[in-house]
């Protein structure tokens, strides 16, 4: 993500970043594209899995985050009426 900006600041010649950016990105399409074939058979085992397990902290952050709202809704509205 910071790789343009950080070879801008390092002053790297754009042909060579170039060329380095398009290899990271025909290797990161490959390794993606590998792994969903490798797991094709297993997706289905992990995500029925993964959305059970993930049911319980979804529905605390929700509960955490009405809690945070509701104590703090004043204070909340005034800043939103400010920034109008």
């Amino acid at each position: 993500m910071f790789s343009a900006l950080l070879a801008g600041a390092n002053g790297m010649p754009a042909a060579r970043f170039l060329l380095f950016n398009v290899a990271d990105g025909i290797c990161w399409a490959c390794l993606f594209g590998f792994r969903a074939f490798a797991l094709r058979a297993e997706i289905y085992k992990i995500s029925g899995m993964l959305s059970v397990i993930s049911l319980g902290p979804f529905i605390a952050a929700g509960y955490a985050f009405s809690i945070f709202v509701r104590r703090n809704e004043p204070a909340l509205h005034r800043r939103a009426v400010e920034a109008l």
